[in-house]
């Protein structure tokens, strides 16, 4: 009963929190790059090297895997490989262009990439 009453729950709570204004999907071999709703975090990253520290921001975007299956059902059925690496596929969020480094789907409906900035050579 109990988990009926909260089934969709996680669906609403990434509605209202979610990035506002999105982010646009922009797969191989499209022109036009198609809305989805997102989490966009920067997440802070320390590398430590040799006894060097360095602070990075590694940006990452989360998105609910039915928002995807909407735009392309058989990219979503691949699971990990929903976007592709290397380039193939970019994610703007904000006006800035990243590209997929990779992405892993948690079997609670979400899919999570990391992401880097995308250059000229990329887009």
């Amino acid at each position: 009963m109990v988990s009926k009453l909260f089934a969709h729950s996680s669906k609403a709570l990434f509605r209202v929190f979610r990035e506002e204004g999105g982010a646009f999907w922009l797969r191989e071999g499209q022109s036009e790059a198609d809305y989805l709703d997102c989490h966009f975090i920067e997440d802070p990253n320390t590398v430590d090297a040799q006894g060097f520290t360095v602070e990075s921001v590694v940006p990452t975007v989360t998105f609910q895997v039915d928002d995807i299956a909407r735009i392309d059902p058989a990219r979503a059925a691949r699971g990990d490989e929903a976007l592709k690496t290397k380039g193939r596929d970019k994610i703007t969020v904000g006006g800035i262009r990243y590209a997929i480094e990779s992405c892993r789907k948690d079997g609670h409906g979400w899919l999570k990439a990391t992401l880097y900035r995308a250059e000229d050579d990329d887009a």
